[in-house]
This record gives structure tokens, C-alpha cells and sequence, in this order.
């Protein structure tokens, strides 16, 4: 799946291991693991199934 950020900073989030935007560690883990799920994805159909995503039609 594509995903486009409005926001630089998060795009630099996701690709660069050094930086953190300010945040703590166990969220930036979080967020590029969650960005992983979302880029492996073939459509949005693979986020019902997880429901820790809280994901609705």
C-alpha cells in the first residue's frame, strides 16, 4: 500500500533510524512497525483483521 505524510517529520521518522522527532523510543518502535503492517498491506481489508486498530467500514 502507498502511503503519503503531510508532514516531513514523520516521513523522516519512518526512514531514518537515528531520528526520533522528539519522541520516546517504544513510540517510534511502535509507529514503524505499525508502518511496516500498513506498507505490506495489499489493500485496507488486511486492517479488519487486526483489531487492535480499531478499524471500521
Amino acid at each position: 500500500m502507498d502511503v503519503e505524510f503531510e508532514d516531513a517529520s514523520l516521513r523522516r521518522l519512518e526512514a531514518d533510524p537515528g531520528y526520533t522527532a522528539g519522541y520516546d523510543a517504544a513510540i517510534v518502535k511502535a509507529f514503524r512497525k505499525r508502518m511496516q503492517l500498513i506498507r505490506a498491506s495489499i489493500d485496507e481489508r488486511a486492517f479488519y483483521a487486526m483489531k487492535s486498530l480499531h478499524y471500521e467500514k
